[in-house]
């Protein structure tokens, strides 16, 4: 599950999801997911984005009407890591492994 705080995030949302950190995503993984997110490999397509509309902005959903070739694919390793800033400060962002 993915959580995104926004503008339109109600008070009572902030409260009962954001209230111990300042992070503006937070993403839970049961425990049995974490393995395998850790253990995967991902393909990023890079896409001319001139024909692309958004569909849905709180995903990031974008699509195109039109068959598009990839300009380039790139190989993305270490997800997790991938997730977490540069310098981690344990007082503000935590992982949970449930």
């Amino acid at each position: 599950m993915v959580l995104r705080r926004t503008i339109e995030t109600s008070d009572e949302n902030n409260e009962l999801f954001s209230n111990h950190t300042d992070a503006g995503i937070i993403v839970t993984v049961e425990k049995e997911w974490y393995s395998r997110i850790v253990q995967q490999t991902l393909y990023r397509y890079h896409l001319d984005e001139a024909s692309f509309q958004l569909f849905n902005n709180t995903a990031g959903y974008y699509i195109s009407d039109q068959v598009i070739i990839p300009s380039y694919i790139e190989k993305v390793v270490h997800l997790v890591e991938r997730l977490l800033p540069e310098e981690l400060n344990c007082d503000l962002q935590r992982i949970y492994i449930l």
